[in-house]
């Protein structure tokens, strides 16, 4: 078979003009992988691999056939009970050897940890313990080493590749070409992602506009959309104000199909929404330009409700610490916000100290704020020498001190962790519920 491979140069500190020759030199596994086998712990013992064990140690005739064609029938790994354990569940992820492999690192749920191989046999495995009702991308490189990882982008191990045993993969709207895809493992009872998938009975319309932007000193991008059946002499539509629009907007995220699907159904008011692009800077400067020069536009072209109660705004990560920036400073506006996995634990403009942002609204007045915030268990560790670990925090602690700094003060928070990642895979099927809790039908 023939095999296509695409090579990516990417040029690091100072690039000099001038010729450049390139280079390949053919290395063998075992001269590439010298010295980097692992010994990893195993934390989580998986029944199913205790068996397989101890068949291979008996010499049992057939015993690896038959396995890996249960674990293909099972499309990826092996998911198992945990005696006297409700909330969780054994995950054993599984890659068979083919050609000669020195480790095995699996990329996921924030372990990124080796796997262990079975002596006598092709079998590769690492077993986690995974929240029920999980939905999370993975990836799994053999023959990782660490100079092989771009520092860059966590994701990108030159080795790092779907589970071939596992047919469901994130994007799946993927070009077969494109530069990323991942694995999905995704457990009973995960969040409904219908209102992303189905086809909506209707549709709403969405275009672009411009706004000339006095405050930044620039056009700022905005998409608008108007549900189906809009009516112009209709008053008093909620207004839902999405920042990181263009990611809103993607296939990712469909966020108009899932508008359109909520309002079909029923589950939402029909809702004007603005899909803010460009800037998700932590200041005032574009706080102020939305409240006082985006929304007025709006309100005096089209018929958008005065009330703060009819009135959302939010994102995901930074996006969603902007919303609650935007919120804090314009409360007479914007009475609602959404955070998806809002990055609460970073370091706003001006300030040296992690989650700022609770310090701010610990400070700040009580104002009427409802808040809905939504957090993975598997959001991404912020990326620090582990001695500096102990005084910061991790995005899904910071999204819990910004919860007990709001409840503290009294404000109304609906607050929900599930069996998620720092990615849109988990955020397209979290949308919904944070529209319909903040924006629910009359």
């Amino acid at each position: 078979l023939s095999t296509i491979y695409r090579l990516e140069i990417i040029a690091t500190g100072k690039v000099e003009t001038g010729s450049y020759a390139m280079s390949l030199t053919k290395m063998t596994p075992s001269a590439r992988m010298a010295v980097q086998s692992a010994r990893p712990p195993e934390k989580y013992t998986s029944p199913r691999i205790i068996r397989l064990k101890r068949d291979v140690q008996e010499g049992k005739p057939g015993v690896l056939e038959e396995f890996w064609a249960e674990a293909t029938r099972g499309g990826g790994p092996i998911i198992e009970p945990i005696e006297g354990d409700d909330q969780n569940v054994f995950a054993t992820f599984l890659w068979k050897e083919i050609y000669e492999t020195h480790n095995v690192r699996l990329v996921c749920c924030n372990a990124d940890d080796y796997m262990t191989r079975i002596a006598g046999s092709n079998v590769w495995y690492k077993t986690l313990s995974i929240r029920k009702a999980s939905r999370i991308g993975y990836l799994i490189s053999p023959n990782d080493r660490p100079e092989d990882r771009l520092l860059w982008d966590e994701y990108r191990y030159f080795t790092a590749q779907p589970d071939p045993l596992n047919p469901r993969r994130y994007p799946d709207n993927i070009d077969p070409t494109g530069d990323y895809v991942e694995s999905v493992l995704e457990l009973a009872g995960a969040p409904d992602e219908k209102w992303f998938r189905d086809i909506p009975p209707r549709r709403g319309n969405v275009a672009g506009i411009t706004v000339d932007s006095v405050l930044v000193k620039s056009k700022l991008a905005v998409q608008v959309y108007t549900p189906p059946g809009y009516e112009p002499g209709k008053s008093a539509y909620p207004l839902i104000v999405f920042l990181d629009g263009e990611g809103y907007l993607k296939g990712h995220f469909r966020a108009p199909t899932i508008l359109d699907n909520l309002i079909g159904a029923g589950k939402l008011r029909p809702s004007i929404a603005l899909f803010v692009e460009g800037n998700r800077k932590i200041d005032t400067t574009f706080a102020d330009a939305i409240s006082n020069e985006i929304v007025p536009w709006v309100r005096a072209n089209f018929p958008v409700s005065r009330d703060a109660r009819d009135v959302v705004i939010g994102g995901w990560s930074g996006g969603g610490v902007g919303a609650a920036v935007v919120a804090l400073g314009h409360a007479d506006i914007f009475g609602n916000v959404f955070s998806q996995s809002g990055a609460f634990r970073g370091h706003p403009r001006g300030s040296s100290e992690p989650n700022s942002i609770s310090q701010t609204y610990l400070e700040a007045p009580l104002l009427p704020i409802r808040f809905y915030i939504d957090a993975g268990l598997y959001d991404n560790i912020p990326d620090l020498p582990i001695a500096e670990l102990a005084l910061d925090e991790s995005n899904t602690q910071g999204n819990r001190h910004f919860r007990d700094v709001l409840k503290a003060k009294g404000y109304d928070v609906l607050y929900r962790e599930t069996g998620g990642a720092h990615s849109p895979l988990h955020w397209r099927a979290t949308l919904p519920e944070a529209l319909m809790a903040l924006l629910p039908p009359k």
